[in-house]
């Protein structure tokens, strides 16, 4: 698809899209861009545990509430 209407529309390259399909129909809804926190979780999410606790642990110092560990 191409068109200066598509940027217009909220399609600017590179936007992510959701699909649905349907009998007869192609819905294309532009996604909105997730905020940087919820995709920095999402990095964490990926990490070992270790690189978790390590990452939680510098919260609590930034923070100033230290993470208690567990005996």
């Amino acid at each position: 698809m191409k068109g200066q209407w598509l940027e217009a529309a909220g399609f600017a390259t590179g936007t992510e899209v959701d699909v649905k399909v349907m009998n007869g129909c192609i819905v294309l809804t532009a996604k909105q861009p997730e905020p940087e926190l919820m995709q920095s979780l999402q990095r964490v999410c990926k990490l070992s545990a270790r690189k978790q606790r390590q990452v939680q642990e510098f919260i609590g110092v930034i923070s100033g509430k230290p993470l208690r560990r567990e005996a």
